[in-house]
């Protein structure tokens, strides 16, 4: 049952253009009944009162993350890393509209030019220090090979990040009240250099919202990295932080 759901699931939501049409969803999604049937059905008897963290860990391995008020795509097995894009929030910022206005942009320069000059404006706009200022989103992007990205057209428009979840997934508005009320403790991480920026920021509004203090972690928005992904953060102060907050 479990096989023919996921079949069923993955041609409903391709359908629907809410996820692209890669056949790795097929798997991502039988693991993802697959976990939680197991969980609830045949491990709950025997982790007890482990179960919920233990359901908890799974969800977080396969879960969808954004930044800005989650984990990064990097704390990810890498078959799950391109389901789960670096997206911060923005509803709770005071400059929520040129926000959401640079991201609309930034899905509009996806669908007409590609890949590589909408994540050009992308890294651009989450880059910046400071309130994004108006009229921001109609300024000119950034040249594509100025970060690596190809400045030609492949033709395909189902990238996750700047073509299913922008600007959809920035414009997530939290029910803070469930959130408040929940009995999971919540932490909101912030990098230290990247306080200032759109994640940084949104974590820190977020945690407002929440009624919490956001930990500052050692680096920026890739500080846990020591090089494997090709960046370099402050792995070994980090780990130190994240030990302080996972005991506290």
């Amino acid at each position: 049952m479990g096989a023919v759901g996921t079949v069923a699931t993955y041609v409903t939501v391709v359908g629907l253009s809410v996820l692209p049409g890669k056949p790795l969803l097929l798997v991502y999604e039988f693991l993802l009944t697959q976990v939680f049937g197991q969980l609830m059905v045949g491990a709950a008897p025997l982790l007890k009162q482990y179960f919920l963290p233990a359901a908890l860990t799974f969800a977080l391995i396969l879960s969808v993350p954004s930044s800005g008020g989650a984990v990064t795509p990097d704390l990810l097995p890498t078959p799950f890393r391109y389901l789960s894009d670096a997206l911060p929030l923005a509803q709770e910022l005071p400059d929520r509209e040129p926000v959401l206005a640079a991201c609309e942009g930034i899905h509009e320069t996806y669908q007409r030019s590609g890949f590589g000059p909408a994540m050009a404006k992308f890294i651009a706009l989450v880059s910046y220090e400071g309130p994004i200022p108006a009229g921001f989103a109609d300024q000119p992007g950034p040249e594509p090979a100025d970060f690596g990205l190809p400045a030609g057209d492949d033709g395909s428009r189902d990238d996750p990040l700047v073509g299913l979840n922008m600007p959809s997934t920035p414009g997530y508005r939290h029910d803070f009240d469930a959130l408040r009320a929940a009995p999971t403790r919540i932490v909101v991480g912030v990098g230290a250099q990247s306080a200032n920026m759109i994640a940084g920021r949104a974590g820190i509004a977020v945690a407002e919202r929440l009624g919490t203090a956001p930990v500052t972690f050692p680096g920026g928005h890739n500080g846990f990295a020591g090089g494997e992904y090709g960046r370099t953060g402050e792995p070994d102060a980090f780990a130190t932080t994240l030990r302080k907050v996972l005991t506290g």
